[in-house]
């Protein structure tokens, strides 16, 4: 029954993900792990390739859908601004509340090391989301300012996603860097809590909640953008200023 039911499951959304991939080709393609352009550094785990669409549920439930990625801070982007969350075409529904929020950690692959994952509070941002657009840039409440070399997590929970929406995204058929991991609440349907991140799992895992087969293994279509510290950028002469590019980061739309 488990395994009819997961490859069940794995069908529908790679279904999903054959139509998505075409829309994010081209997205994709603009994204490495730190990209700079200008003073602009965008993190990233996916490039171009095959996407798939996938939700946290085991089945038709509806569950709170946390999905996280790591990161290494890297010279030149120790200043983060915005998480920028790309969907599955089609797959966000009106009105839907999105909360990001950027948690330190220890290690790239897992994130219970060193006693898990710490939440900087104060970058925490919820938002409403509007229904048919291709990515969404949605600003940390408080910039975050990092150390070069700090392993960070940026999160992403959407509440209420029931078992027949797939508005999460994927890489898949391409190498897996174990750096994408999702969670759900502490038992079926229950609210997800921001500050619990011990039953986070990487993508294709077998979840204590929700058990395997959720999604398959791949890297999660969710950046974080970031900019030199601005005492860093202060240092510079008033000409130089000028010439900087803006400081608002450019939508991938």
């Amino acid at each position: 029954m488990k395994n009819a039911r997961t490859q069940k499951r794995l069908g529908e959304r790679s279904q999903l993900g054959f139509a998505a991939a075409v829309v994010c080709a081209a997205i994709a393609l603009l994204s490495i792990t730190a990209n700079r352009s200008g003073a602009q550094v965008t993190y990233s785990v996916t490039s171009a390739g095959v996407y798939a669409g996938f939700n946290n549920s085991m089945g038709s439930e509806t569950e709170d859908d946390f999905v996280a990625n790591s990161f290494t801070v890297v010279a030149g982007g120790t200043h983060l601004t915005d998480v920028v969350y790309m969907p599955t075409p089609g797959q966000v529904q009106a009105n839907q509340s999105a909360t990001v929020a950027i948690y330190t950690g220890s290690s790239l692959t897992n994130p219970s090391a060193d006693g898990g994952l710490s939440r900087i509070i104060a970058s925490t941002t919820s938002v409403t989301l509007a229904s048919g657009q291709s990515s969404y840039d949605i600003p940390l409440a408080e910039p975050v300012d990092l150390p070069v070399g700090q392993v960070f997590y940026a999160g992403l929970l959407l509440p209420g996603i029931t078992g027949s929406d797939a508005p999460l995204l994927e890489q898949v058929f391409s190498t897996t860097l174990n750096r994408s991991f999702f969670d759900v609440g502490p038992t079926p349907g229950a609210p997800y809590n921001l500050d619990n991140t011990a039953n986070l799992t990487v993508l294709g895992g077998t979840h204590p909640v929700v058990g395997s087969g959720v999604q398959q293994a791949g890297n999660l279509a969710l950046r974080v953008l970031a900019v030199p510290e601005p005492a860093a950028v202060a240092t510079l002469t008033p000409l130089a200023v000028l010439l900087l590019p803006r400081r608002k980061p450019r939508r991938f739309d």
